[in-house]
């Protein structure tokens, strides 16, 4: 079997060399293709639980919708909040913010 392609290099929950340490593994004859192995299985992961689990490199607006009732709201892990903006009207406009502190 070959498997090509190119790994990712960010956004993974482990190194190559963490996971060659873990294998026992010295050369770098496989990191390839353990660098695309290391890929799906993050990504695998990260389908499985529904989220992501890294930060972004610059801050990004989120939106979410309550799925449940008006009461229950379910975010991604955040790592800090800016400001919280609510669409009360259901008109797109997000007409009242909560500070943060």
């Amino acid at each position: 079997m070959t498997i090509s392609g190119t790994p990712v290099t960010s956004n993974l929950y482990a190194t190559v060399a963490q996971l060659k340490t873990r294998l026992s593994i010295s050369d770098a004859t496989d990191d390839t293709t353990l660098g695309l192995i290391l890929t799906g299985v993050c990504r695998a992961i990260d389908n499985h639980c529904g989220q992501r689990f890294w930060r972004d490199a610059v801050a990004t607006t989120r939106y979410y919708t309550a799925e449940h009732d008006d009461d229950t709201l379910f975010v991604d892990p955040l790592v800090s909040v800016t400001s919280i903006a609510t669409d009360t009207a259901y008109d797109g406009t997000y007409a009242t913010t909560w500070g943060g502190n």
